[in-house]
């Protein structure tokens, strides 16, 4: 649990940082720390779930989980696989609106297996 709370607070870290790369015009640091948001954010779930040496990607990690979450979260998971697939995107404003969207996600998960 210690590593995913520990993926987690990196995710939100790099949030700030996309954001403020945002706000300042720097939109390479947006866009990479947009990205790394979103899959430290997704590996905060992996690690609630599984151990860090059954995963081999961040993707796999989020669907090992899922056989292991309670079932009531599996869209929030899959909300999240999707999220994954956008890596990509271009557009630093939707990078930013989908990292606060993974990060929200997580946040909601392991907390929900913290309480």
């Amino acid at each position: 649990m210690r590593q995913s709370i520990n993926e987690l607070r990196q995710a939100g870290s790099l949030l700030a940082e996309a954001e403020q790369g945002l706000e300042e015009k720097n939109y390479l640091i947006t866009r990479n720390s947009s990205r790394n948001a979103i899959r430290h954010a997704a590996l905060a779930v992996a690690l609630t779930y599984v151990e860090s040496d059954e995963i081999s990607s961040v993707r796999e990690g989020i669907l090992l989980a899922m056989e292991r979450m309670p079932s009531k979260l599996w869209i929030e998971a899959l909300r999240l696989l999707e999220i994954l697939r956008s890596l990509n995107e271009e557009d630093v404003h939707i990078l930013v609106n989908l990292a606060r969207e993974a990060v929200e996600i997580a946040s909601a998960i392991v907390i929900t297996e913290i309480i």
